[in-house]
């Protein structure tokens, strides 16, 4: 995931390099332009994240986040296949971006700090950041910034499972007959070895 991120991230600034009057076009521009294979990647690199995020969820058994999450994945498919003008395009987008929001939102509401007004606020912090410079520029800052946080759930899922202690294994009926009768012999064991001593 980590690479991933960092290809992503390093092709959507190597694309606007080459061509600098993109920064104001939302990001599905670039799969309908001569750029099409970079777009295409680009979409490939955020489903690649996607499904290694959602791995990481099924293999450290967050059942509650793995259910949040899921349904991201097939709206981020639908906007990467239908045209940058539909409509239907458009709204995806400001589901996907609203769903995440409010996700790690609720995930930081446990935290109950500073961290969870931030992060509602974080669409107004980009917008003032770039100085309202565009739509475009203002939706690719905030994918930017949703790909570092799931790269920062993601570690800390991970770190959270190889970290906690293993469950102890339950006592079946045959351990527990198994320890009655070891205990058992060793009483008995004992009981000869204290007749043999007084004898």
């Amino acid at each position: 995931m980590r690479l991933a991120s960092l290809a992503f991230v390093l092709i959507l600034g190597g694309l606007h390099l080459r061509d600098p009057p993109e920064l104001s076009s939302p990001r599905s521009v670039f799969r309908d332009g001569p750029q099409r294979t970079w777009g295409f990647a680009l979409f490939g690199l955020l489903t690649f994240i996607g499904l290694t995020w959602l791995w990481t969820l099924i293999r450290t058994r967050s059942v509650s986040d793995l259910i949040s999450v899921a349904p991201a994945l097939p709206l981020l498919n639908f906007f990467a296949l239908t045209d940058s003008m539909d409509v239907w395009h458009i709204l995806a987008s400001f589901v996907l971006l609203g769903w995440l929001l409010l996700y790690f939102a609720a995930k930081l509401l446990e935290e109950d700090g500073w961290l969870l007004h931030l992060q509602l606020a974080m669409p107004i912090v980009i917008a003032l950041t770039i100085q309202f410079h565009s739509f475009g520029r203002w939706q690719k800052s905030l994918i930017a910034y949703f790909v570092l946080a799931i790269n920062m759930h993601d570690l800390a899922r991970r770190c959270e499972h190889e970290t906690r202690p293993l469950p102890r294994p339950r006592r079946t009926a045959v351990s527990e007959i198994a320890r009655k009768y070891y205990e058992r012999g060793k009483r008995n064991l004992l009981k000869n070895e204290v007749f043999q001593t007084s004898n």
